[in-house]
């Protein structure tokens, strides 16, 4: 099984990476590939980790009206990752 990623957070309308995966949501198949970066660093080495994705089960609008918007969306890497070290 391919590994994935589940985000859960706040909407943030005028986010660029957020708007971009809520534009999806209603895309359907291949309208919903696109890639992924994950890049993390341990003080002495930045490691960058590539792949293409999907984007699945994006979900807002939800909680109560009084607070705001709960979202979560879920990536899965398609295909074998690139881990590269700098």
């Amino acid at each position: 099984m391919a590994p994935a990623y589940t985000f859960t957070g706040k909407r943030v309308f005028g986010d660029a990476a957020q708007d971009y995966i809520f534009s999806k949501k209603f895309s359907l198949n291949g309208d919903r590939r696109s890639s992924f970066q994950l890049q993390w660093g341990d003080g002495t080495n930045t490691y960058t980790l590539t792949c293409d994705c999907t984007i699945c089960n994006v979900q807002e609008l939800s909680g109560a009206s009084t607070e705001d918007c709960s979202i979560s969306f879920e990536i899965r890497l398609d295909g074998e990752p690139t881990l590269t070290t700098t």
